[in-house]
């Protein structure tokens, strides 16, 4: 399984990759603060999740959600962003949730099980 964590925060990004990798040890946990490399990353590479920032200069994070299940339909989304930041951005389906701010909050450990069809991930 592949993480991919976008923020522009540096801080942040650390936080939730050291949580990830406390949780998942074998797993590789991509970081990048671009959100437009992030979009390329996902379109060419095989990313499982994806936490992305809400707000994001160039490209935010319901955009880029959108932008990589271009590149990986399966991929499961987390926007880390205000806890009222709840609700389904029009043009992203099946995103699952937004992950409040601060990422000191436990990582949903959700996001490595939920099978659906066709995909372990769901």
């Amino acid at each position: 399984m592949t993480f991919l964590i976008v923020d522009q925060c540096q801080e942040r990004l650390q936080a939730l990759s050291d949580q990830l990798h406390a949780l998942f040890p074998d797993c590789p946990v991509i970081l990048e603060t671009d959100p437009l490399l992030a979009g390329d990353y996902c379109f060419s590479n095989p990313v499982d999740v994806l936490y992305a920032g809400w707000h994001m200069k160039w490209l935010d994070g319901p955009k880029l959600a959108a932008f990589a299940r271009r590149g990986n339909p399966y991929v499961r989304v987390y926007l880390l962003g205000d806890a009222d930041q709840k609700q389904t951005p029009p043009g992203v389906s099946g995103l699952l949730t937004a992950v409040p701010l601060p990422a000191s909050a436990p990582v949903p450990q959700c996001a490595a099980y939920g099978p659906a069809a066709g995909h372990p991930l769901g």
